[in-house]
């Protein structure tokens, strides 16, 4: 049989995005704070779930989440850094 098309479910089938931005996010507090703690991990999580909530609804733009989430984080670890540079790093991991 010949087909048209073969469409894939990429995100969590093909690739896990979940364990790439862990990776990523794990790698960047490494080169931009000079430390990783596994502690981390759950506070960026919340954070950042929330900060995707605030985008869906409206409360937020795609530019200002991409440092909020970061700044929210920092404030919440007792961490200071720059957030534009947190987040050029962590996309860019």
């Amino acid at each position: 049989m010949k087909y048209g098309w073969v469409l894939f479910d990429a995100d969590g089938t093909l690739f896990d995005f979940h364990a790439a931005a862990r990776q990523a996010f794990r790698d960047t507090c490494g080169q931009v704070l000079g430390r990783f703690e596994p502690g981390f991990v759950p506070v960026y999580e919340r954070i950042n779930q929330q900060a995707w909530q605030d985008l869906e609804a409206g409360r937020i733009s795609a530019e200002q989440l991409r440092t909020r989430r970061f700044d929210l984080f920092f404030a919440a670890v007792g961490v200071t850094a720059d957030a534009e540079r947190f987040s050029a790093t962590y996309l860019a991991n």
